[in-house]
């Protein structure tokens, strides 16, 4: 994991401690692999989650400063032969003062617990006994003999939370209970008020509207006492102490069905600026809104975004009158035939921007209205033929405002009417607290609250669903299962990404009608708010693709506080979208995480804008305008990895909204839908941690390469470099020939020194990216006889009059020309033979002298060539042929890199 992340900027002197001193300090341990139990988990992530435990249950257990430090400390040291590396008894190590002492520096415990000296004794007592086998050893019993500063009583205490906060580690699931339950036990042999498990979970994900119904279930439960310790993809595990009552389920679910009822109507009104936007054609309104809120709100809203317009009223009417002379009308005679006065103050502005908003929810929303324009005319007692001539979208409104009888109050009244009687009613065929009815109705359905006391409930089952379904025929909810009405959806509610194929279902037989969506409350709810949280990124034609990232297992509460900061932090207020910076990548050197990124508006990562959209799974759009999937798959992946390793979270690249997994399905890195260009890299969809910071890595190294390619030349390589890498074994070379090709012809002069001059300054990166694709592709042997045939023409003499790109080919040329022509006619013997002679004959021609050492470097040269044929290709000429273009990519390359070598070795002389 990216250990800077954890940067709080809480109040809280011993995390932000920690955090500074500490976390930073296990980078050394964040790959290294625990086995057993913790199987999947690194040695970091195990000492810094069982810290971030502690940090939770400081405040629920009344923990001072000193116990906090020295717990914290304690558990950092605590698995002494993991930090050790070797296999050694703990006691061992334990005895060992001046390794302690190393390891307490390294891991920056001293500087976070200033006084690890004094309290020495205190943290080798813990560190002995925080298994239940070192009891054998009595040192729960007998505390370092007296060498503690605390007393006995304290130090056992403090040993069952150390035991605790290990154990609850290896509690890997949502429903696991027997770990779950020693933790309780161990915890209230610490802790004087007694504790109990209880738990919410929610049945089926749905984004970030789920999200929001963990946080007020959260919050709901916090007012009645209880804390919060384990977050979990599907919901929450919580502490409450025994004495305190809950009040029964029915009440618990109505008081977090309303108030879930209640955030979502306040979430609506408190931030339309998504989804009511100034446009240049007016003030325009999302189909999404309409009918979802007040219609006051609406108005209110719209009324605001006219106030802040800044007219510039000369361009504006140097604009009309040249619409107006295109028409051949002269603007001043005809204000002055019809007594019309132009538009000159704000309130006229104002007031046109209400008019022209008017005009376009009745022209965009309002399908039973036939001309939006005759109805504002009937409505505002206005004469159409005096203002049909005026522009409908940029003129007309301003013209009227400017010439209405009446004061804008009063056209507000006019026009709120016109509003009242087109805006549809809130859930419209549901009875007047029908959206309390079916927000209950989804919560009994899909939350599942288990007190402790009562757990015989469940939620509805498989059969009322299927029921709903059948029932439901041809009117399915086209985005989730909910088992309440349906209506058919606006296709301006549709949602960014959502396919025509993703239709209710099939239609009836033979019927003469086009397939429609139907839509249930829920899903229409989840839609509405997705457009609020996300920024879009304009155009429909871009691609989106969702990242959700969840937990391995759990996370601590503090830490889900910590990652919502972190988030809320990358782009603060900005209305804009996250992408990556390829410039903060020039330097080559490592880079913070924020150091990559930077805010943009025409694609990247679009981060939610709430905390209380963030819980236990976190999704995230990523809208991409790349050409073909392979590119997207890509863009998104370099996104979702670098995400996941700073949030230490696995994550799930799909196209669909809702993660089709969970987290136990798959490793770290998961990718829903494989291009073909890539399937031969990625033979797997899921990839481990080191395996994706390994894919990082080979990006990072191809961003130096597409840096150094693309100085003469303006397109960036950095998509093609990398799908040509990843698609076949010598993939990268032909990308990097073309674009050296590229160069030259921009270059001209001083061609071939560009290229060796670049190759020079990439050869490193470039010798990263082979390692990394020769691990995953089968490459190593071809590139083996490559290296060697350019080694062997460099240094044999077989290449042209020149240096440059046909001259260095010349040998592997001859070769392949030979090949396509049909010679089944010769055995191989004669083959070999008479290529070796076309070889020599020519440079015999052109070279003031050629000897027979030439000779033989020819004849050994089509003999290598032929050995490559029939171990890497099996025989098969027209496999090779089929390759051509990358090998003689590689080999080139490799020629390349032999010039460079014979430069340097000559220089050092």
């Amino acid at each position: 994991m990216n250990l800077a992340m954890l940067k709080s900027k809480l109040a809280d002197r011993e995390l932000n401690d920690y955090n500074r001193y500490i976390l930073a300090s296990l980078a050394p341990w964040q790959d290294r692999e625990q086995s057993g139990g913790r199987t999947g988990s690194t040695v970091a992530e195990h000492l810094a989650g069982g810290v971030l435990v502690l940090f939770t249950l400081r405040k629920i257990l009344a923990l001072n400063e000193l116990e906090t430090r020295l717990l914290v400390a304690a558990y950092t040291l605590h698995d002494l032969n993991k930090l050790a590396g070797k296999p050694a008894a703990l006691g061992q190590l334990a005895n060992d003062r001046q390794w302690m002492g190393e390891m307490v520096v390294t891991l920056g415990v001293d500087r976070f617990f200033p006084a690890w000296q004094e309290y020495y004794g205190d943290l080798i007592s813990l560190i002995r006994t925080h298994s239940g086998h070192q009891s054998l050893y009595g040192y729960d019993l007998i505390p370092a003999a007296g060498k503690t500063r605390l007393e006995p009583k304290r130090i056992r205490e403090l040993t069952y939370l150390i035991r605790a906060v290990d154990i609850i580690d290896l509690s890997h699931h949502f429903d696991e209970r027997e770990k779950k339950q020693q933790f309780l036990s161990l915890l209230n042999s610490f802790s004087l008020p007694q504790f109990r498990w209880i738990s919410h979970k929610l049945c089926e994900h749905r984004g970030v509207l789920s999200n929001i119904i963990h946080n007020q279930v959260i919050q709901f439960l916090q007012e009645l006492g209880a804390r919060p310790l384990l977050v979990y993809p599907e919901g929450v595990w919580y502490l409450l102490p025994v004495n305190n009552p809950l009040p029964p389920r029915p009440e618990i679910m109505a008081g977090v069905a309303a108030q879930v009822k209640q955030y979502l109507d306040d979430f609506k009104v408190g931030d339309l600026d998504k989804v009511i936007q100034t446009t240049k054609d007016g003030i325009k309104i999302n189909g999404s809104v309409v009918g979802r809120i007040p219609v006051a709100s609406a108005l209110t809203k719209v009324e605001e975004l006219a106030y802040k317009r800044k007219p510039k009223f000369e361009e504006h009417y140097n604009k009309l009158r040249e619409r107006l002379t295109r028409e051949g009308v002269d603007l001043d005679n005809y204000l002055a035939r019809k007594n019309l006065r132009l538009f000159q103050t704000q309130d006229d502005i104002v007031a046109g921007e209400l008019i022209r908003a008017t005009y376009n929810l009745l022209n965009t929303h309002c399908q039973n209205v036939k001309d939006p324009w005759q109805a504002l005319f009937k409505s505002l007692n206005v004469d159409p033929d005096t203002f049909a001539i005026f522009n409908g979208l940029y003129d007309r409104p301003f013209m009227i405002a400017a010439n209405l009888p009446y004061d804008n109050q009063t056209l507000r009244q006019e026009l709120m009417q016109i509003w009242e009687e087109q805006w549809p009613a809130p859930e419209k065929g549901l009875p007047a607290n029908g959206e309390a009815v079916f927000i209950q109705k989804y919560l009994q359905d899909t939350l599942v609250i288990k007190t402790g006391t009562d757990d015989s409930y469940n939620p509805s089952g498989m059969k009322e669903y299927l029921s709903a379904y059948i029932e439901g025929r041809h009117q399915q909810d086209c985005s989730g299962a909910f088992s309440g009405a349906t209506e058919k959806m606006l296709s301006l509610q549709v949602p960014d990404g959502m396919q025509v194929q993703q239709f209710s279902n099939r239609l009836p037989g033979g019927a003469p009608m086009e397939p429609k969506r139907y839509i249930s409350a829920i899903s229409r709810e989840q839609f509405f708010i997705e457009r609020i949280v996300f920024r879009s990124a304009g155009p429909k034609s871009k691609k989106t693709v969702y990242l959700h990232f969840m937990p391995r297992q759990f996370i601590p509460w503090v830490q889900l506080d910590l990652v919502k900061q972190e988030l809320g932090e990358l782009l603060g207020h900005q209305d804009a979208l996250l992408g990556i910076d390829d410039a903060a990548f020039k330097e080559g050197k490592a880079k913070l995480f924020r150091e990559g990124l930077r805010a943009t508006k025409r694609q990247g990562l679009s981060v939610p804008r709430f905390a209380e959209t963030v819980a236990g799974i976190i999704t995230m759009p990523v809208y991409l305008d790349a050409g073909t999937a392979g590119k997207r798959t890509l863009q998104a992946l370099e996104y979702g990895a670098r995400l996941a390793l700073e949030f230490n979270l696995k994550v799930l690249i799909s196209e669909s909204i809702i993660p089709p997994l969970t987290a136990s399905d798959f490793d770290f890195l998961y990718i829903d839908s494989i291009p073909w260009q890539l399937a031969a890299f990625f033979s797997a969809r899921t990839l481990s941690r080191g395996e994706t910071r390994e894919f990082l890595t080979l990006i990072d190294a191809l961003r130096h390469v597409d840096i150094a390619l693309r100085k003469d030349i303006s397109d960036g390589l950095l998509l093609e470099l990398i799908q040509e890498s990843m698609s076949r074994p010598l993939g990268l070379f032909t990308a990097i020939d073309r674009a050296l090709e590229r160069k030259e012809r921009v270059v001209k002069s001083g061609a071939r020194d560009v290229s060796l001059r670049v190759l020079e300054s990439i050869t490193r990166d470039i010798e990263t990216v082979l390692a990394i694709i020769e691990r995953r592709l089968p490459m190593a042997e071809v590139s083996s006889y490559l290296k060697e045939m350019a080694a062997l023409a460099w240094q044999g003499g077989l290449r042209g009059k020149s240096l440059e790109r046909n001259s260095l080919l010349f040998p592997l040329n001859t070769i392949f020309d030979y090949l396509r022509r049909d010679v089944a006619t010769f055995d191989r013997e004669a083959q070999q033979a008479v290529l070796a002679e076309y070889i020599f004959d020519y440079l015999e021609r052109t070279k003031e002298y050629a000897g027979q050492r030439l000779a033989e470097n020819a004849t050994a040269f089509v003999t290598l060539f032929f050995r490559m044929l029939d171990d890497v290709f099996q025989g098969k000429v027209n496999r090779a042929l089929d390759m051509e273009k990358d090998l003689k990519a590689a080999f080139l390359y490799y020629v390349r890199n032999q010039i460079k070598q014979a430069a340097n070795k000559k220089q050092n002389q």
